[in-house]
Formats: C-alpha cells, structure tokens, sequence
C-alpha cells in the first residue's frame, strides 16, 4: 500500500478550521485543533491505526494520505515518525479541485519524496547465494567469528529474492556500506518516536555476521550512539558492542517547518523533530536465558556471571563519565564468539543499547526518566524528583536479577508455577503506576517498597506464600541479600562502601562469592515459567503497559494544523513545491516521552 484515503459517511469533519491559533508553545489548556467529541474518535483512530501499520510493515520515512467526508470536504494529511501535516478543509467535487492536483504530483514524483526509504532495495541473487551461507551457519552454530569466515555460497537452491534486503550503512562521508538481512517476519511494535529496528545481517565487506540497527532518534541525538560507542571502544571498556561504522542518513528526517509559529497555524507549535539513523556493530546477542553452550554445567550460575560481565562493563563506562541508563534484560545479552570456524568458543555478556547514555555533569532535567519502566529504581518511580545517577542503575540491575529469577527459576510457592501465576506475581512488583495529577506524572515502586521490606512475601503481593527456588539455595541466597541492600540503602544517594549497592566494586564482589559458591544446582536449566510470552517489560519509561495501551486505544493524538499548505492563485489550488509540515502524533503527553 503505497497511500490511502479514509471516508466517513456522515458530514461532521474531525478538524475545526474555525478554532483560534494556540497562544506561545501550545501548552495551555485551549480548543483543539482535533475535534475532541465521540464523532471524531472513530475516525482518527482508524487513520491512526492505517498509519500505524504501514509505517510498521514497510520501509518508509513518511507517508500521504487524504481523509474526505459525504459533504465532498477534503483534507490532505502528511504523515512521519514524529509529527503530521494536516491541510485546511477544502471542496473536492468543484473543477480545479486541490485534489486532483495533489494526485496528479504524486503519481509524478519520486519514490524518496512519495515516503520510500531507498536506502532499501531488494538484495541480488548472488549476495542472497553468499548471505544465505553465513546466515545458516549462524542458526547452527550462534558464533561470532573475529576472523573472516570463508564459507561457500549456497547455489542448489533457489531463494525467493522478496525475503531478502540489502541495506545501506552510512560510512563517515565515503560511499555506504551495504549489508544483506533477512526481511523481519513481525512488525514493530511502535512506528511512532524511535521506531527501533533490528537485523541480523551478513556483510559483504569483510565477510562475517553483523548486528543493524535502524532508528529514529531525536534529531539532537542522532550519532549519539554511535559516539558512546567508540569512545568505550577508544578506552578498551569489555563486555560493548563493536562499532563497524554508521550514523545519521542524510535526507531523512521528521519535518519542522518554519511556518509553526505563524499565527494561522492551528496546532502545536513545539516539536522534537526526529532523523534516521542506522549502525552496524559486529556482535549479536542472544537473551540471556536462552541456552549458548549444548550443555551448560548451571544455567542460573552462568545468568549471574553474565550479569556481572555486564556490570564490569558499567562500571568501566562511569570511569568515563558515561552513565548507561537503560538497564534491562533486552539491553543485557550473551553472546558467543572465536576466531575461526571450529575454534574453541566463548561465551560473554554484551551490554548494549546506549543511546540513552549521558555523561557525568551533562544537565539532565529534574522530570525526566529514562529506560524501561519494570527495572526503574525505587527513587525513580517515586514521587521524588532526584535526577538518575549511577546508584539507579545499580540498583536496575538488582531487579533485572530478581525478573529473571522469578520468570526462569521454578520456585516453591505452593505449586503456583503456572504461566498466569508468575504473569500475576512480576506484574505485581514491576508494573505497578498510578497518575499522580499534582507532578503530572506516572509514578510507581510501592510494592517494590513492600516486596523490599518483606523479604519473606507481603500478602498483597505473593498470595500469602514465600519466595524460594527449588533446589537452589545460592539463587535464593543472592535474591534476599540483594533485596534487602536496596532496603538499607533506600534513602542514601551517595556512594557507601558499607554497602554492596554502594559502588561498582563491592557489587562485583559480591557477584564473584555468589558465583564461587557450591551450592548451584549442576545440569539445571532456565525454564521461561510464562511460555505463552507475557509479562514481558516493555520500553515506556513512564507508565506501565496497560496505562500506555489505554492511552492509545483512546488516541490522544495531539494534532495541529498548517492551515495555509494549500494556497490559492486566480481561483485555482496551488500546492507549494516541497511544502512540508509537522503534527506530534505520540499518543503520549511530552513528559512522557522516552527520550532526552
């Protein structure tokens, strides 16, 4: 689907020409743009979700479509990763319609300015034969080899050339770098704000497997990541991703149009615009519950000495300066690697995912919150208005240790190990928040609060039951030690070397006697105790996932209109060549953005 057009079967228009221009940065409380009755929902939301799905399923930058009622008014509406264009109403059954117009330049222009990403394009059926050779060994092996790996094409078999993709990689101003990946089976989950996508790909350049990532970061961010991740490389900071090359695409980029400010523009008039971004980094991980070696001596020992890995690497990065900031279990992976096919292979963490990385002393806004809602601190999701520091992130790591403890071990909770049981008990301590009008914003940690303070279980929260692992008492050791650290430590800010949570050191200590005991089970395995994949954290950073569904389901979309897009000369529409213009379309309020 290349556009589409909506109709409604009744005269009422979800916009309102006739409301007056918003005052300053349009954060006051004034008529909306958007028509904010029952009518207009039905509507938007069916535009809000064709936009969803297109944006999701293809490679796209932005989008056209035109929305029409029986009374023959029209609107044409451009659509991107952050904002929206919406015309002023015209008549569309009249000669020299806009309309037609507007169709006639688009069956004309090319397939960038119609919204296209043409840094994409189809893979040739040689680099599919080559790709598809590595890719295989891969799913067979999970290895990433430091040395070119010599492998021949796959030429028996004929590969269908629509599930392949060649990919452009922005190379520091010299020619792009192309890779090839498999098309993704699963649309992204949000099209909106970032829009993260990632590829497994195989690079033709050096001939190995790689890591892309695909982004639409603020545009104040844009190479950011990529910055983060060669001064770690620069300083010999272990346990990172290897930054091949990428950054920002030229040419792709939200719009911000300088007509924002004129007075008959009748939406918002403050926007982050965003920029495409794409790296390639040579590592790939997998979740650290998911099985690298064929038969792991203790799979709940190798989680925590994972997690210590990743926690070297922290500690190193704060040497820097560079605070992470988005501690979760999507963020801390394993991975393995050797030098050729047939070497010997080992396994390490790889803590990844810096984009939301600041340096010590960078001004960080006191309302701000960053990265994945279910491993905030306690202070984080309080009413506190403290900004993040590094006792924050230590203490993440405590609960993405306690997450995969409880949604991996079996536990001895009465025989309550089903799937709705442990979806019941996670969703309980991590995805709990209330709106809290006064801040103006969603705030939680109150069973984290009571879960701390309880060790042996808070009624409300475990069903009357103690939290214990099954046959393995070193698991069970680390979870009630860690778990009450952050309870004597809950109100000091400052670093404390009495205490494990205290600095990087004394945690890593900790770790190194936990995983030095003899008392983990051998030859046990992690078993996923919600299977059918829920409680699953997500990456809104400040509501919890039933908050964030509710909210879009009832699309909030702050719309604003450009309303002189379209401009009349001698009684016929003229459409400005290149006229672009933005709408914030991010179904959540501005401080509940993920982004800095």
């Amino acid at each position: 689907m290349d556009t589409f057009m909506e109709q409604t079967t009744d005269t009422e228009d979800p916009f309102d020409d006739a409301v007056k221009p918003p005052a300053g940065d349009g954060s006051a409380k004034e008529p909306s743009f958007m028509c904010m009755f029952n009518y207009a929902f039905p509507t938007l939301g069916q535009m809000g979700y064709t936009f969803h799905k297109i944006m999701a399923m293809q490679n796209r930058t932005h989008l056209f479509s035109v929305y029409y009622n029986t009374s023959g008014k029209a609107r044409i509406i451009r659509w991107d990763r952050a904002v929206i264009l919406v015309s002023e109403s015209f008549q569309m059954n009249v000669p020299d319609s806009p309309l037609a117009e507007f169709f006639y330049r688009y069956s004309r222009v090319s397939r960038e300015v119609a919204g296209h990403d043409t840094t994409i394009h189809a893979a040739r059926p040689d680099e599919i034969a080559q790709a598809e050779a590595h890719f295989q060994d891969f799913e067979k092996e999970r290895t990433i080899y430091q040395c070119p790996a010599q492998l021949e094409p796959i030429k028996d078999k004929k590969f269908s050339v629509d599930d392949y993709l060649a990919i452009e990689v922005p190379q520091n101003g010299e020619k792009p770098r192309t890779v090839i990946a498999k098309k993704l089976k699963l649309e992204i989950e949000d099209p909106l704000s970032r829009a993260t996508r990632g590829y497994r790909v195989y690079d033709p350049a050096d001939g190995r497997m790689g890591y892309l990532k695909d982004s639409w970061p603020v545009k104040s961010l844009a190479g950011h990541e990529c910055e983060v991740l060669k001064d770690l490389r620069k300083h010999n900071v272990p346990h990172v991703p290897t930054l091949i090359c990428g950054g920002p695409i030229e040419r792709q980029s939200s719009i911000c149009p300088s007509e924002v400010s004129e007075e008959w523009n009748k939406g918002c008039r403050k926007f982050d615009p965003r920029m495409h971004q794409r790296f390639l980094v040579r590592e790939i991980g997998f979740h650290l519950a998911e099985p690298l070696e064929p038969t792991p001596q203790s799979q709940s020992r190798d989680l925590i000495a994972r997690l210590k890995e990743a926690l070297i690497a922290h500690r190193d990065a704060w040497k820097m300066d560079i605070l992470h900031r988005d501690i979760s279990d999507g963020n801390v992976l394993h991975y393995k690697h050797c030098d050729k096919p047939g070497d010997t292979a080992t396994v390490t963490a790889l803590l990844l995912d810096w984009d939301l990385a600041k340096r010590k002393g960078q001004e960080q806004k006191r309302r701000e919150r960053t990265g994945t809602w279910f491993f905030h601190s306690i202070n984080l999701l309080s009413t506190s208005m403290n900004p993040q520091c590094e006792l924050d992130d230590l203490e993440s790591f405590v609960w993405l240790v306690v997450y995969l403890f409880l949604r991996f071990l079996r536990r001895t909770t009465h025989g309550k190990n089903s799937g709705a049981y442990t979806k019941w008990l996670i969703d309980s301590i991590f995805d709990e928040a209330t709106f809290n009008p006064v801040l103006r914003r969603w705030v939680g940690g109150d069973k984290k609060q009571l879960l701390v303070a309880n060790l042996h279980g808070d009624i409300k929260i475990l069903g009357k039951s103690t939290i214990e692992f099954s046959n393995n008492s070193a698991a069970g050791s680390c979870f009630t030690r860690l778990l009450a650290e952050i309870n004597e430590l809950k109100n000091a800010r400052d670093e404390d070397d009495t205490y494990i949570l205290g600095n990087h050191d004394r945690f890593i200590a900790f770790l190194d006697q936990v995983i030095a005991s003899s008392d983990w089970p051998t030859n046990d395995v992690l078993v996923d105790q919600c299977p059918d994949g829920r409680a699953l954290p997500h990456s809104s950073v400040n509501q919890s996932q039933s908050h964030k569904q509710q909210m879009y389901k009832s699309r909030e979309l702050k719309l604003a209109q450009v309303s002189q897009s379209m401009r009349t000369s001698s009684g016929r529409g003229q459409m400005r060549s290149g006229e672009d213009a933005d709408l914030d379309l991010d179904p959540r309020p501005a401080q509940r953005t993920r982004s800095s």
